[in-house]
């Protein structure tokens, strides 16, 4: 088929998956092979090719092309997953949620803690937790934050970077009794 399909077969069977692999790796080969073919057929050049691989790579991860707005129109109801709180779910970046309609909208994986074998896990160090309230409107980011074997936080400058982005802790909880944070970011 050409430079490109050799390509990804020498590299595919460099890894193994080549035709004497089991069945499960074959079908994940040709439908890689697939792609590449669809790919090689469109005739793009090289600036063409790399920004649809880049769109490519970020729609079949299910990856925003834009900022998220949080417009009514991008959430669903997802309240049944969650034994009878009224519970939202943004449809263009499934790591977004808001607990009622008007509720302020966060994000699960706003920090990520590395603890010192590399292993990464969601969930709260020292009372920060992994998920952050937003600003809208919003462009992704995961901060990696790294941490102590007996789970305190050894990258302080990561941390505040992380808090900088989202909105700052200290500042949210006397924000939230007073007023929403939407009607202030907005």
């Amino acid at each position: 088929m050409g430079y490109l399909r050799d390509h990804a077969e020498a590299e595919l069977s460099s890894i193994g998956y080549d035709e004497n692999c089991e069945e499960i790796d074959l079908m994940m080969r040709n439908s890689v092979l697939e792609l590449i073919d669809t790919f090689s057929e469109q005739g793009h050049s090289g600036m063409s090719a790399q920004i649809c691989v880049d769109l490519f790579k970020k729609l079949a991860s299910y990856k925003p092309l834009g900022p998220i707005k949080c417009t009514e129109d991008e959430w669903t109801d997802v309240s049944n997953m969650n034994e009878g709180i009224q519970w939202f779910q943004n449809k263009r970046l499934s790591a977004v949620f808001k607990e009622g309609e008007n509720a302020n909208p966060y994000y699960l994986d706003a920090i990520v803690w590395r603890d010192p074998d590399g292993c990464c896990f969601a969930g709260t160090v020292e009372g920060i937790t992994s998920y952050q309230f937003i600003k809208l409107p919003f462009t992704p980011k995961t901060f990696y934050v790294d941490i102590t074997e007996d789970r305190k936080i050894k990258n302080k400058k990561e941390l505040n970077k992380a808090l900088k982005y989202y909105l700052q802790l200290s500042i949210r909880s006397v924000i939230v009794e007073k007023c929403t944070l939407s009607s202030i970011i907005h």
